[in-house]
C-alpha cells in the first residue's frame, strides 16, 4: 500500500512540475494562472508524500550497560 501512495504522490509532484513550467506567449495571465494551478498541485503533492508515505521513526529503547554499573 506504501508504493501505491508513494507512486501516487510522484505523479501529483511530476503533473505540478509541468504546470508550473508551461509558459504561453504574450498571455501574461494565462501563464500565472496555470503556473499558480501548478504550484499549489506541486505543493499538494509533497504535503501529501509527507503524511501518507514518509516513515515514521520509531523511538529508541535505551537498556542499561550492565558492564559499567557502580
Amino acid at each position: 500500500m506504501r508504493i501505491i501512495h508513494l507512486l501516487l504522490a510522484i505523479v501529483i509532484i511530476v503533473i505540478g512540475s509541468v504546470f508550473s513550467s508551461i509558459t504561453f506567449n504574450d498571455e501574461l495571465t494565462n501563464t500565472i494562472i496555470i503556473r499558480t494551478i501548478g504550484v499549489i498541485v506541486l505543493i499538494g503533492g509533497a504535503y501529501y508524500l509527507k503524511k501518507k508515505v514518509v516513515i515514521r521513526k520509531k523511538p529508541v529503547i535505551i537498556l542499561k550497560d550492565r558492564d559499567n554499573e557502580g
